[in-house]
């Protein structure tokens, strides 16, 4: 059999931008400013939201999430590190599936007693493997914060234990006394 054409360059190309464009107009909140720079970065921001996006589906990363970057093979992971600020962006896209997802991807992970530095942490996840990283900001909080945006009770509900152990891990680690 013959391999399938996908077309000559410029095909592609055309294809890649059209399917791009409808992403962004399917998903990013709209948005006018009469200042052109300020309106560019907001679409730039956006841009980088995208080119983070990895919808996995595989191994320890079950849904969409946004990897700490592109450019590197050590960036393909999800890190507490940056998971609020990722979040604090993402919770505003039309689909809250997109933010859902990757908070999943941390608290589906979240270490329990001795296999962290402290229960409850939220490791590094890649999709073969969690790596224990003492990072400890306030993972925990991100859920509430997403339901500020789009409410779901039974999501917040169903990771409220989990936000507890996050928490009272941090807590005990940290400030023991």
């Amino acid at each position: 059999g013959s391999e399938p054409r996908l077309g000559t360059p410029d095909e592609v190309l055309s294809r890649h931008l059209a399917e791009t464009s409808a992403w962004f107009e399917k998903n990013i909140p709209d948005f006018e400013c009469p200042d052109a720079w300020f309106t560019r970065l907001w679409y730039h921001r956006w841009f980088v939201v995208r080119r983070c996006l990895a919808e996995p589906s595989a191994g320890k990363l079950g849904g969409p999430c946004f990897y700490a970057g592109r450019t590197l093979e050590e960036h393909a992971q999800v890190s507490p590190f940056g998971h609020a600020m990722q979040l604090a962006e993402v919770r505003w896209l039309r689909d809250p599936a997109f933010a859902r997802g990757h908070v999943r991807s941390l608290f589906d992970n979240q270490l329990q007693g001795r296999a962290g530095f402290f229960d409850g942490e939220f490791p590094v996840v890649r999709v073969h493997r969690t790596i224990d990283h003492w990072y400890a900001g306030w993972v925990a909080s991100e859920p509430w914060e997403l339901d500020l945006v789009h409410p779901d009770l039974a999501f917040l509900e169903a990771l409220l234990p989990k936000m507890e152990r996050g928490t009272q891990g941090i807590l005990d680690w940290f400030d023991s006394d």
